[in-house]
């Protein structure tokens, strides 16, 4: 199981994967609810905002030493932002994320109203797979 957030200018998409088999699907759901609700409700620690914001800086300053990332990034901040940032202005912009712009972040990621559910699979008795995710991601 995993998950990725796939972003661009004006739309997005968060994506839960999980590769399971047909009698786990319902489990996972509710598993899967169950932390999207915790996160909801406890966030992150101020410590977890603190290691993340290194480990991305970090990632961002090691994928500086790679001509392909750096060109993708340049090409992205132009298309996005109409400019190209420098990397201390990215550096300062991880630095700058609060809790409440991950508080918003998470409100906005995890509105039921923007959900889909997809699966795919030889899967027999889909009709009340369908019916008891609905009750656990939309009701």
């Amino acid at each position: 199981m995993y998950s990725h957030a796939t972003s661009f200018q004006d739309v997005g998409a968060f994506t839960i994967y999980a590769g399971l088999g047909i009698d786990q699907i319902i489990n996972v759901a509710k598993l899967i609810e169950r932390d999207i609700q915790d996160l909801k409700a406890n966030l992150i620690t101020k410590d977890e905002l603190t290691k993340s914001k290194e480990q991305l800086k970090g990632n961002f300053i090691l994928g500086m030493e790679s001509t392909f990332s750096r060109m993708l990034d340049i090409g992205r901040s132009e298309l996005l932002l109409g400019r190209i940032l420098t990397p201390e202005e990215v550096l300062k912009k991880i630095d700058r994320v609060a809790m409440e712009d991950i508080k918003r972040i998470i409100s906005r990621i995890f509105d039921k109203s923007k959900y889909n559910i997809a699966y795919v699979g030889n899967i027999s008795g889909h009709e009340m797979i369908d019916k008891e995710l609905k009750e656990i991601f939309f009701i």
